[in-house]
């Protein structure tokens, strides 16, 4: 992939190059660590849709693990060959960069005369083998195209190199880091892939959901932990995808504040239920099958809220901003507001808030909410159940993010800069917004430097094809590359088509 560095580094080359790889495998790094990061709130919302029906949501979940395992067994093992490459160099120098970094000898003898580049292939190889079945049929290029395991590889010159001299041979210690930071960071790819698949899956198909239709009768979902508290005169439709089943009921059910049942209305084998929110209280959506073979019934269930719409004209005001967010008065839907609260006084710790939509958690002291729709959200600050104050905030949307490559929007590249990227990224303004964000798919043009249109292909993941970083990894001055009908999903349930990038390489 790297056939420009690699050359370079099998050569005798000087330090500044050297740790310019060093520098790339640092980035392979950061990137490892934030597919960890997205892959950890992606497993909790997975977990969370299998808890409500272990039946529907089984095959996904249990993929979505035997992923991971696989996954964090094989960055392991290529841990621990960094780690004895390092120790066998002498560790590191005082500015955090390998000592004898640019010494081809210690990885030559280590991988070249021994089996450990044998042995990586056939990691790399048994891994990609392994997570291949846990994605769809039609998705496994996901898998498949991230790397290439032969055992004969075909060099820039023509010339049948076996895979570990190919990737190893008389390579500098620097570069050898840096590839294995980038197997790392493929593995990882191939896992994102496979947990993005699988939650996309389920977005697809929740048991038991709950929408609400506007006025232009279009309908909405909001993410796998839908909304839950309505007002009254809101079209509340329920959907219900069940297994494979004999017969099936399903019932609204209203409750009492210790969840007893006050009025219950039944359908029989309806998929999709329409309800006009004509009553407030406490309600309960529930789905009964029976599965073939079994004598006892199936459940699932999901509770909601029916509320008065809220009057501003009873609004408290408040003077001195006791409940403050970072963004003033903005709540963004579907992401954790931080929720900052002060009462002369009062400790922070025994001051608490309530509100009439979305979710409130408190985490490491801090309340946190998450708002499940537009329009607006009432939050009360409460101490011991008795209200201080009340303010109103906005619930918007989140914001578009942009398209870019290696922190460039629209503007000229090197073409060194440009070969080493293996991803569309993108941008946002605020920091917190960044995880909400995951790019599904885009189509990818290159222009020559003639301005002809010699390459343009769809990509399905934010991870470049094999084909496409082909292309990229080729570029040359005067080349331009255009992503575009790049579409977005983000954490507010929307999916959204955000605007081109255009790079010209210099």
């Amino acid at each position: 992939m790297y056939l420009v560095l690699l050359a370079m580094l099998a050569l005798n080359v000087q330090t500044e190059f050297i740790d310019a790889f060093f520098d790339l495998s640092s980035s392979f790094e950061r990137s490892e660590k934030k597919m960890e990061s997205e892959k950890h709130q992606k497993t909790i919302s997975i977990e969370k849709a299998f808890l409500k029906d272990t039946v529907i949501h089984k095959d996904n979940y249990l993929k979505t693990i035997q992923a991971s395992e696989i996954a964090d067994q094989s960055v392991k093992y290529i841990d621990s060959l960094i780690s004895i490459l390092i120790n066998k160099t002498g560790g590191f120098n005082e500015f955090g960069f390998p000592i004898n970094s640019i010494s081809p000898k210690i990885s030559t003898t280590f991988f070249m005369e021994s089996s450990a580049a044998s042995d990586l292939k056939l990691l790399l190889r048994d891994t990609q083998n392994k997570l291949t079945p846990l994605i769809g049929d039609e998705y496994s290029t996901l898998v498949t195209d991230i790397y290439e395991v032969k055992d004969l590889v075909v060099n820039s010159n023509g010339d049948k190199l076996s895979w570990e001299e190919y990737h190893f041979n008389r390579l500098a210690l620097g570069g050898v880091i840096a590839i294995l930071s980038r197997f790392k960071n493929d593995i990882r790819m191939m896992e994102s892939n496979i947990i993005n698949y699988h939650i996309n899956q389920i977005y697809g198909d929740i048991s038991t959901l709950i929408i609400t239709e506007p006025n232009n009768k279009s309908k909405v979902t909001i993410k796998v932990e839908n909304q839950k508290t309505f007002t009254l005169g809101d079209t509340i439709i329920f959907i219900s995808h069940s297994p494979k089943s004999v017969k099936s009921k399903k019932s609204i059910i209203k409750l009492d504040d210790f969840g007893n049942i006050i009025s219950k209305l039944e359908f029989i084998s309806e998929e999709e239920i329409t309800f006009i929110a004509n009553e407030t209280g406490k309600f309960m959506f529930k789905n009964e099958y029976l599965l073939e073979g079994n004598s006892e019934p199936y459940e699932i269930s999901k509770n909601f809220n029916i509320i008065e719409p809220y009057d501003k004209t009873n609004e408290i005001i408040v003077v001195d901003e006791l409940i403050k967010t970072k963004f003033k008065d903005i709540i963004y839907l579907g992401i954790n507001n931080i929720i900052k609260l002060d009462y002369p006084n009062i400790p922070k710790s025994q001051l608490n808030i309530s509100v009439n939509n979305g979710i409130v958690k408190k985490i490491n002291g801090k309340h946190i909410l998450v708002a499940e729709k537009k329009g607006f959200v009432v939050i009360e600050l409460l101490h011991n159940n008795n209200k201080l104050a009340q303010k109103t905030f906005t619930v918007k949307e989140l914001p578009d993010p942009r398209a870019s490559i290696s922190q460039s929007l629209n503007s000229s590249l090197s073409s060194k800069i440009f070969r080493i990227q293996s991803s569309l990224n993108l941008s946002v303004e605020e920091d917190e917004f960044l995880n909400a964000y995951q790019i599904e798919r885009f189509n990818f043009s290159k222009i020559n430097s003639v301005g002809q249109l010699s390459f343009t292909q769809a990509n399905n993941t934010a991870f470049f094809s094999k084909s496409i970083l082909s292309e990229v990894r080729s570029a040359k001055s005067g080349e331009i590359y255009i992503f575009n009908d790049i579409i977005v999903k983000s954490d507010d349930g929307r999916t959204r088509e955000i605007s081109p990038l255009i790079i010209n390489i210099k």
